[in-house]
């Protein structure tokens, strides 16, 4: 069972409890996958998460959205250095030269 409310969803578990999936636009979970969200916000959203199967994908979404936009290079730098430091990846570009000397 759920309910829409102003500021997020709610669906009632097995138990009978109310738990609120917080209002997040893409942006806002754009942030969350960033690193860039308030921690409030942050432990609001990974409960939802693992409770609302709807949340989990969009998510997963945007999360390959951002990935891509990376890869290619379309990131804003503050963007793309919170991306690289936390999900440990190289900048985008060519791979660096090998030196094949002797």
């Amino acid at each position: 069972m759920s309910s829409e409310h102003g500021n997020g969803t709610t669906k009632r578990g097995s138990a009978g409890l109310v738990r609120r999936m917080p209002e997040l636009d893409d942006a806002g979970i754009r942030q969350y996958l960033l690193g860039l969200l308030p921690e409030t916000e942050v432990e609001a959203l990974e409960a939802a998460y693992l409770t609302h199967p709807e949340l989990r994908a969009r998510v997963l979404g945007v999360e390959s959205v951002l990935l891509q936009d990376h890869a290619a290079g379309r990131l804003p730098p503050g963007e793309s250095e919170a991306l690289e430091r936390r999900y440990h990846v190289a900048a985008p570009g060519p791979p660096p030269a090998v030196s094949t000397t002797k």
